[in-house]
């Protein structure tokens, strides 16, 4: 069906099978489809199309329809700025075995909803591009190539699409999971975001994808909230390259590596989820990445609950960071690991029954240290320097803490000549081996623990 400037095409009951390029071409048209089946639509002899559903500038409905085993795109949408693009307003359908289930381009926007979109091809199950705009609700979104949802230069996305210089995505209420690349087994995120994107990501399970659960690079921007992102094969949340995002709310567990990591200049505002037993630091940051995290409940983590390193800048308030885990070799298993040219806040916190140290400072770090409880650590409550680093420089001020019961000292601090230690009124009691250990001249009078 080839339709021009047509205002209403209704196509209900039919099945279109290996028809070559498209099943249904509509430019400046209004069509509605519903209850069709769309088989196996095939490239033409010159290679082109194979889209079983293509739009430009068009509005269309479908309902209940089925995709399946288009050679290219289930349906390519795009259009034109001075036409608006196309509209699309997809439920209760079916793609599968598809190169993509859904494309949409060129101020393109669409409303996704109730659909089953699997085992799509390897790019994803839905991409947008080009100031295309989506709302993705209510879907199940499985085991489709390089993403579940992709979106590149977009604004606003929701949930399982690849986005591409677009304008809008909305993801709720969606399932996303064991997306893997065909050509790369190690490749497959649930969402994946680029290149000025914006999205919104709300109450969906993103679970048991190839590499990462939520993937945001080149300045993309997303709101995270009452989300599951668990067991996923790398990282629960990857934020690079400036990217920026609020999480709140969500589960973020037992994904092998990070539950969250912000690298290159990333920020983040991360607040009342409940990050648990990811194979690596709860929350790591690395290479000048800002964050504001408080409220969470931060627990079973490999090597910290929290990790920042390379001049990265944190303020870490009423946390409960607790009972995180040593690695393989028995080794680290740190409340809050701070190293690298890195500066922290660390105020109001509940940091216990780590198997390390509570707080651990070295190589060239600020830190200020305020109003937490910090007991019953492995290791010492808070330690120092004792990094093996030669001429190591920490600035530390530390106050109005309760630091009780941990395994080896209050408070420890090696005798590099850069370490400073200033602060009062700490209240330093029942730590093992002493409260305040190593180089106690470091430590100011009415610090606490005896000093």
């Amino acid at each position: 069906i080839d339709a021009l400037n047509t205002k209403q095409l209704i196509v209900t009951d039919n099945r279109f099978e290996k028809n070559l390029r498209q099943i249904l071409l509509l430019d400046a048209s209004e069509a509605e489809l519903r209850n069709n089946l769309v088989l196996n639509t095939q490239k033409d002899i010159d290679g082109e199309n194979g889209i079983g559903i293509q739009t430009f500038n068009s509005v269309f409905a479908l309902d209940n329809v089925t995709v399946s085993g288009s050679a290219a795109e289930g349906i390519s949408a795009q259009g034109d700025p001075s036409e608006l693009g196309s509209t699309l307003t997809i439920q209760k359908c079916t793609f599968t075995n598809n190169g993509r289930a859904i494309a949409l381009t060129s101020h393109s926007k669409a409303t996704i909803r109730q659909s089953t979109i699997t085992d799509n091809g390897d790019l994803a199950g839905i991409a947008l591009y080009e100031s295309a705009t989506a709302t993705i609700e209510d879907n199940t979104i499985l085991r489709n190539g390089y993403a579940g949802v992709f979106a590149q230069d977009s604004t606003d996305v929701v949930v399982r699409v690849f986005a591409q210089d677009s304008t809008d995505v909305v993801v709720t209420h969606n399932r996303i999971a064991e997306n893997k690349s065909a050509r790369d087994k190690k490749e497959g995120s649930g969402v994946v975001l680029r290149d000025n994107s914006h999205a919104t990501i709300q109450d969906n399970t993103i679970s048991g994808n190839a590499q990462f659960g939520v993937a945001m690079f080149h300045r993309s921007q997303a709101t995270f909230v009452n989300n599951t992102i668990a067991e996923n094969a790398s990282r629960g949340i990857n934020l690079a390259g400036s990217a920026q995002a609020t999480i709140q709310e969500n589960t973020i567990a037992r994904n092998q590596a990070d539950g969250v990591l912000l690298l290159e200049s990333a920020q983040a505002t991360i607040q009342k989820n409940a990050l648990v037993d990811n194979n690596s630091p709860g929350i790591s940051m690395r290479n000048n990445s800002r964050a504001t995290i408080e409220e969470n409940v931060i627990t079973g983590n490999i090597f910290a609950g929290m990790h920042l390193a390379e001049a990265s800048e944190a303020m870490i308030i009423k946390n409960e960071i607790k009972s995180n885990r040593a690695d393989s070799q028995a080794q680290n298993g740190r409340g809050i690991n701070v190293v690298a040219n890195s500066k922290v806040t660390i105020r109001g916190n509940t940091i216990m029954g780590n198997p390390s140290s509570g707080v651990l400072l070295f190589d060239n770090v600020q830190a200020t240290v305020s109003d937490n409880t910090i007991a019953s650590n492995g290791v010492d409550g808070i330690g120092i320097g004792f990094s093996g680093v030669t001429n190591d420089m920490v600035r530390a001020e530390i106050s109005s803490n309760l630091i009780q019961n941990n395994r080896n000292c209050g408070v420890a601090t090696d005798n590099d000549s850069g370490i400073t230690i200033t602060g009062q009124s700490n209240t330093i009691t029942g730590n093992r081996n002493g409260q305040l250990c190593g180089d106690t001249s470091k430590f100011p009078t009415g610090f606490g623990g005896g000093k």
